[in-house]
């Protein structure tokens, strides 16, 4: 019990004697506004003759605005008449004005007195008439209650708080004007430190008059009235004090802080909703774990302290989130200096996470830092949560570890929601109310009283809602669930839980076609959970077709988030339960291993045959749409494997099943991969009619459809489009087109179409030359390929910053990057980027002048081009390989293989292949005066360009056509 209250009220004259009437004897002005009159010198303040009570520093506030009337009082020289010896916030000063527009019953309906100048100060705004002092009338004066005999001291004013000045500036605010808040939340999340914070910055307003009673080792609540009644040095002499304390408060203005409520809320609830009623003028500030739930009582919910939720913040600045910066100070206080460093702020922002973000948690773990080390202190938490390290000897006993903090709130549990507490320990993250009752019926409870005890501990703040996820859900604080889950443990209760928590997830994945429409954040809201399943069901080698139904029903929910890594440990370990292999799921797994395979170590023969056997069973099956399925995943295995007549024979298969199933979406996925081989293969003409019939047959991309096909063949249409109009001579609306389906791509929020998309852009805006794009999709791209753990693109964004570097004039380093990409994409045997990197590094080979490695370089790619029936790229192979002939000095040999890449692009009909071949062409021509020849040639090129005038390419060949004409001789001489 602790309270506190100063002695500087107004007093009526300086004499004792002066309780009644009071004369203005002391020469001064008088000033009179509405039914107000102040006398400055005598310090009073009168309404229509009657003195008024009014606070020291609220007056000396008054008084300075007064005089200076219709003029706008800046905030630094009211807070230095009113503070003129001390450091104020300028809180104090809003407080003080808003009781002093309450005493003069300022507001919107009443006359207006005082007005804000946001980021100024305040201006009196009424008229003011002034009066000699002999003409004053005496005037009654009110009697001053005397101040408590003894003087005590509220608990310190936090000297470290972290991440919460704005909640507390918020919480002053609001309980100026509401009268009674709780602060509620879980233990250990900071509700005292708040209260007792607010509490201090609200003294002035209050005139010092706040009593701090700490609830905490109160054991019987029936001795809360009397606890009450002794804060106010109220001599209890009978049973209930409580009338004795209401006539005490009265119409006294004072705070009253009751801290730590919950184990004897009833109580409290009761004399606080008394209070509020009775003694108008007191203003309740409560803390606790459970609401009161009484008239008059506003909540405000004190969340954990903020940190890193995503990348993005992690790489900004970790070090300015709240958690992290009481970590930090923590840490630092017991003596474990911590470097702000990328890695340390990643640890850290693990453990915060860990710790949900709880202060009492934060400071806890952050003392063990100067014993184990930073890393070692977060695997400490990784691998079991750890509850008993001790924090300050002068916190209360159920502040010093987190376990005590945690069994102080499970005592205050009935027993049927311990019951149910402790079996809730079994999910992990958020979890409905139907997951929670499927695994609750264990427990023999009815389905009222297990509601009834969910009720209950969300209404202790022991669990928590979370709306993160797409609809209505729960979860528990991590300390709380590990907890609970020790308990189930050491109870023998966690094999029957983790069942029944197995069986529900099994039932909840069950219905492939709700996943596929479900949104993508009710879905992340599932993982934690089917994770611990999956474990759980394979460590304690449960049931075989328990652990393959699950296995299966897990696939399109992790091929859905891009979790290929996870997908394919848990399709490897279902496929070796043979005994409980069904046709359905062996599909299933074999389908989504082959894709998880593909996509994280590249196209190995396990990824083929996983495939393979994934579409024999669904012809064993008769089922159209699975084989469309598989075919399409068969396709796209090949082609990013080099065999592009493979891949052909795959398409051309995809186009007999759609006519079968007859659908648009069918139809639409077939051409899609006719597309993207006659796209590759060189038939431009052909892919485009493809692919724009695929995209007008294709419905707009949902998670649904990607996640069934594994691809986004609407997306792969588009940006294979893109490519293909460049390479016929329309390189605006190839830009246009990249940028368009990059950009829809990423709203999707599905990593790999994103990535996909990205891949073809960039060769795009290469082509441009929109160098701006193409760092910007860089960067993109490989941060994807890293958070995703996608193996074969983390060396793909290693070949894209090789070729950066080498178009920004850093020949070496792009030399290097691109030869270490080439040698691990051809180890894991990806090698649809081949031909586009090769000739990169060929140019880079030239820039550094080594030509005799990129001659060699150039005509094994041409050699394999014409072998797999990768032709797209042919004129542009031809022209570089005559660029390198050029500079070697065999300038006829490098003409004649021009004019054989001339030859290409005009019969594919890739006109800009042939613009590039007929710039390097018209130089030559142009060095051996054929001007004229040389003209034609690139007026020729330039024709069917009616767009992108602005491209890299066609300005060269313009400013070449401009540099003829500048030599050429006037006409006549």
């Amino acid at each position: 019990m602790v309270g506190y209250q100063s002695n500087d009220k107004v007093q009526a004259a300086d004499d004792p004697s002066a309780k009644g009437k009071a004369r203005a004897e002391v020469a001064g002005p008088v000033l009179q506004f509405g039914a107000f009159t102040l006398l400055p010198h005598r310090r009073v303040l009168t309404k229509d003759g009657e003195a008024i009570e009014i606070g020291g520093r609220a007056l000396d506030l008054l008084i300075e605005l007064v005089t200076n009337a219709g003029q706008t009082v800046d905030k630094e020289r009211l807070i230095s008449c009113a503070w003129p010896d001390i450091f104020v916030e300028s809180v104090n000063l809003r407080v003080q004005i808003v009781n002093l527009r309450k005493v003069l019953g300022d507001g919107p309906n009443d006359q207006r007195y005082i007005k804000t100048h946001v980021g100024r100060g305040y201006r009196f705004v009424a008229p003011v008439k002034h009066t000699s002092a002999q003409s004053f009338e005496p005037v009654s004066m009110p009697e001053i209650s005397e101040a408590p005999k003894e003087a005590m001291v509220l608990p310190a004013e936090p000297a470290r708080m972290v991440g919460r000045g704005e909640e507390v500036r918020l919480l002053v605010e609001r309980l100026l004007s509401e009268r009674f808040i709780t602060i509620l939340g879980p233990g250990g999340v900071g509700k005292t430190t708040v209260a007792v914070a607010a509490t201090h910055l609200l003294l002035p307003a209050f005139e010092g008059a706040a009593y701090f009673a700490d609830l905490g080792a109160l054991r019987d609540a029936h001795l809360v009235p009397s606890f009450l009644a002794s804060l106010f040095d109220i001599p209890v002499q009978s049973d209930d004090p409580t009338p004795g304390l209401i006539a005490h408060l009265g119409d006294r203005q004072l705070l009253l802080v009751l801290d730590n409520c919950e184990h004897v809320v009833d109580a409290v609830a009761k004399i606080a909703e008394l209070i509020f009623f009775k003694a108008p003028r007191v203003h309740i500030l409560a803390t606790s774990r459970e609401a009161l739930r009484v008239e008059g009582e506003h909540i405000v919910f004190l969340e954990p302290l903020g940190y890193p939720s995503s990348e993005d913040e992690l790489q900004a600045d970790a070090f300015e989130f709240p958690a992290i910066q009481l970590f930090v100070n923590r840490a630092e206080a017991a003596g474990a200096p911590i470097e702000r460093t990328p890695e340390n702020a990643e640890l850290i922002t693990s453990i915060c996470a860990r710790l949900d973000g709880m202060a009492l948690a934060i400071e806890l773990t952050a003392g063990a830092v100067a014993a184990y080390g930073v890393a070692q202190t977060a695997a400490l938490l990784r691998d079991r949560m750890q509850l008993s390290w001790i924090g300050r000897r002068t916190a209360a006993p159920r502040h010093r570890t987190i376990e005590a903090t945690l069994d102080w709130s499970y005592a205050l549990l009935s027993p049927m929601e311990q019951t149910v507490m402790d079996r809730l320990g079994i999910f992990v993250g958020s979890f409905t109310l139907p997951m929670a009752l499927a695994v609750l019926m264990e427990t023999g409870l009815t389905k009222r009283e297990l509601l009834e005890s969910i009720h209950g501990l969300k209404s202790k703040s022991l669990i928590g809602t979370d709306g993160n996820h797409g609809g209505p859900s729960f979860r528990l604080l991590e300390l709380t669930r590990d907890y609970a889950h020790t308990r189930l443990r050491k109870q023998n209760l966690l094999a029957p839980t983790a069942r029944a928590h197995a069986a529900h997830m099994r039932e909840m994945l069950s219905d492939r076609r709700q996943i596929l429409n479900l949104p993508t954040d009710t879905l992340r809201g599932w993982v934690g959970n089917l994770r611990a399943a999956l474990q759980w069901a394979y460590d304690a080698n449960e049931d075989a077709a328990l652990r393959v139904s699950l296995a299966a029903g897990a696939t399109t929910l992790l091929l859905r988030l891009s979790l290929f890594t996870e997908c394919r440990k848990w399709c490897e370990a279902a496929l070796k339960l043979e005994e409980a292999m069904e046709p359905g799921f062996e599909m299933e797994l074999q389908g989504a291993l082959g894709l998880s395979l593909m996509f994280t170590q590249g196209q190995g023969v396990a990824a083929g045959l996983a495939l393979e056997r994934a579409h024999e069973v669904a012809e064993s099956l008769g089922s159209l749409d699975d084989q469309l399925r598989f075919i399409g995943r068969l396709h796209i295995y090949h082609e990013r494997q080099g065999d592009f007549l493979g891949a052909l024979n795959w398409g051309q298969r995809s186009r007999a099943i759609a006519q079968q199933i007859g659908t648009d979406a069918a139809r639409g996925t077939a051409l899609s991969l006719l597309g993207i081989s006659h796209h590759l293969m060189g038939d431009q003409a052909v892919a485009r009619e493809e692919f724009e019939e695929s995209i007008r047959y294709i419905p707009p991309s949902d998670l649904g459809s990607i996640t069934y096909y594994g691809f986004d063949h609407r997306n792969r249409s588009q940006i294979g489009l893109a490519r293909t109009m460049w390479l016929l001579g329309f390189p605006a609306q190839a830009r246009a087109i990249a940028v368009s389906t990059v950009a829809e791509a990423a709203q999707l929020g599905h990593p790999l179409t994103h990535c996909i998309a990205l891949i073809w852009a960039v060769s795009v805006f290469q082509w441009v030359g929109d160098l701006d794009r193409l760092q910007e999709s860089v960067a993109v791209f490989r941060r994807l390929a890293m958070i995703n753990a996608l193996g074969p693109y983390l060396a793909v964004s290693q070949g894209m910053e090789g070729e950066l570097a080498i178009r920004e004039g850093r020949i070496e380093e792009g030399v290097r990057a691109l030869e270490a990409c080439l040698e691990r994409l051809h180890a894991v045997r990806y090698e649809l980027l081949t031909t586009t990197f090769n000739m990169t590094l060929a140019e880079g080979l030239v820039a550094a002048g080594r030509l005799a490695s990129a001659l060699d370089l150039v005509e094994a790619t041409i050699d394999l081009n014409s072998h797999h029936g990768d032709v797209f790229a042919m004129p542009e192979l031809l022209r570089i390989k005559a660029a390198i002939l050029i500079a070697a000095g065999d300038r006829q040999r490098g003409v004649a293989v021009q004019r054989e890449s001339l030859d290409w692009s005009r019969q594919q009909g890739t006109r800009s292949w042939e613009l590039r071949t007929a710039i390097d062409l018209g130089e030559v021509l142009i060095e051996d005066d054929r001007s004229e020849e040389a003209l034609e040639l690139l007026g020729q090129a330039l024709e069917p360009f009616i767009e992108g005038r602005e491209t890299h390419d066609v300005q060269r060949a313009l400013q070449l056509v401009e540099q003829i004409s500048d030599t050429r001789p006037p006409e006549g001489e």
